[in-house]
């Protein structure tokens, strides 16, 4: 309304009629649009920083509690007490281990050196159930728990998990999962498929096979395929096209497929300009697993 005035040739009866005024006031509604952007992306980082720091300090009361034990072993001549206290600490062992894969952040695995993984690609991937196709898309598909920064993730097969079928695989030292890092911007691929009621992914790394998982398919219905050694998952939500939630299935299949993985850092923008590397905060998160930490612990040596 108020260009059409200035197009009559009528004069500005007031400072709404500006339009310098009105043209700075688009200027200021974006800055500050981008400013409240900025605002959100340094909460959400910090709310990462804030739930990591939160597991940390509870693996470092776990790691306490590791010690404890063992200096009362050393202290001890009873071996059924060095046996109680041996027990005790496998179990704190694993602790650490169910803490770190539980710390998740909007679907991201925090603590084990993926934070920043990027899904380069396929966009999307189809499962077919009976005469119903699913559609994966690539935001469904969470790589943040697979380390690439090489450390030995995935030494130990997480037998507890009840739909485990088998962990198969190594490279570089003795029933390690790899041992040479990645650099950042390089790429690792998942070779993934479905088929028979298992679904199986295979990690390379320089074209070297690192650690293949399978997992069984119990149910029909929407789930998340969660390879928990390999800390790869992929959420099957619905069938495309469709407001019913077919899911998977144990008769559903789907050829293998590669999925491009970058090793990134995590990375937080906080600024209205973000058009260099300056303008982000960035940051990068090592594999807490308890292999990375102690290797193994044996209190009966002392």
């Amino acid at each position: 309304g108020v260009m059409k005035r200035l197009q009559t040739g009528k004069r500005v009866n007031s400072a709404s009629e500006d339009v310098g005024a009105l043209v700075q006031t688009a200027t200021l509604t974006r800055a500050l649009s981008t400013l409240q952007i900025a605002m959100e992306q340094i909460t959400k980082g910090q709310s990462v920083l804030s739930k990591i720091e939160d597991t940390v300090e509870g693996i470092y009361n776990i790691l306490d509690k590791m010690r404890q034990n063992a200096e009362r072993a050393t202290q001890s001549t009873d071996s059924n007490e060095i046996a109680t206290l041996q027990a005790s600490t496998d179990q704190l062992y694993v602790e650490i281990r169910k803490l770190v894969r539980s710390t998740v952040f909007q679907r991201q695995q925090l603590l084990r050196g993926g934070s920043g993984n990027l899904v380069v690609g396929p966009v999307t991937m189809v499962i077919t159930t009976g005469n119903q196709n699913v559609t994966i898309y690539k935001q469904d598909i969470d790589v943040s728990g697979i380390n690439l920064a090489g450390y030995a993730s995935g030494t130990r097969a997480d037998n507890s998990i009840s739909n485990l079928v088998t962990v198969i695989g190594q490279i570089g030292g003795p029933q390690g999962m790899f041992t040479n890092s990645i650099s950042y911007g390089s790429y690792a691929s998942v070779l993934l498929s479905i088929g028979g009621g298992l679904a199986t992914a295979v990690l390379s790394v320089n074209n070297a096979l690192v650690l293949t998982e399978v997992i069984r398919i119990n149910f029909t219905g929407p789930q998340v395929l969660d390879f928990v050694n390999m800390g790869f998952r992929v959420y099957v939500e619905s069938a495309a096209g469709s407001g019913q939630a077919h899911g998977v299935g144990p008769g559903s299949t789907m050829a293998a497929t590669v999925i491009t993985i970058q090793r990134q850092e995590m990375k937080f923008f906080r600024g209205t300009n973000v058009n260099s590397l300056m303008d982000y905060v960035q940051f990068d998160i090592p594999n807490l697993e308890p292999e990375n930490l102690l290797g193994s612990v044996s209190l009966g040596g002392g």
